[in-house]
């Protein structure tokens, strides 16, 4: 039920959000979603520094090759010269928090909180709609494409055009699932998610 409807929320189906608003489990559900996207995340970015130091050590034993038990000494010498063994730009814990810090607090926490500050100022005009608890199953529903930043461990050209694709796709949902609950349109959805969105590109752009 939890992979169906977070299959929903990515092909941004509004009918999803009214079905979770009398769900009483909705909640733990959208942590869940989280937490699976979180991980996907994580789970890529590690995986594509893996691969990536694979395809660029070398053999620093090959000339060694041909005699077996040489090789095999230069090897373990190696290894225990480089454990951890470094990466090209870091280590793989460092690529593995670089991917969760991405994430949270990045292109998605900014914009959903953004989502739940300004969209919580739409009750004025709405009190049925936008309680702080729907705002916030929006939000972790939202964040359901964010599995497919697992395929950031595919070579490329695919793992190059993952994040743009994936990010975009994110908000997309999170912009639809802001119309859902608050039933307003597509300008006042994006006026909600759009400055966290300027905070995360501006953070982005600084930190580069």
């Amino acid at each position: 039920m939890l992979f169906e409807r977070m299959w929903r929320a990515a092909r941004l189906d509004p009918r999803l959000y009214e079905e979770l608003r009398r769900d009483p489990v909705a909640v733990s559900q959208a942590i869940a979603v989280i937490l699976i996207a979180i991980l996907a995340t994580v789970a890529g970015a590690a995986l594509a520094s893996l691969f990536q130091t694979g395809s660029r050590m070398g053999d620093p034993c090959a000339p060694l090759v041909s005699e077996s038990q040489h090789y095999a000494e230069c090897w373990r010498s190696v290894q225990l010269a480089n454990l951890p063994l470094p990466l090209e730009g870091g280590s793989v814990l460092g690529h593995v928090v670089g991917g969760l810090a991405f994430f949270m607090p990045g292109m998605w926490l900014l914009p959903a909180a953004s989502l739940w500050v300004l969209g919580g100022l739409a009750r004025a005009t709405n009190p049925q709609r936008g309680s702080s608890r729907d705002l916030f199953i929006a939000a972790g529903f939202s964040a359901s494409p964010g599995v497919f930043f697992l395929l950031l461990s595919f070579p490329e050209p695919i793992a190059r055009i993952v994040a743009p694709l994936v990010t975009v796709w994110v908000l997309a949902a999170m912009v639809g699932a802001a119309r859902a609950t608050l039933g307003v349109s597509l300008f006042r959805a994006l006026l909600f998610i759009g400055p966290g969105i300027l905070l995360f590109l501006l953070l982005t752009t600084r930190g580069a």
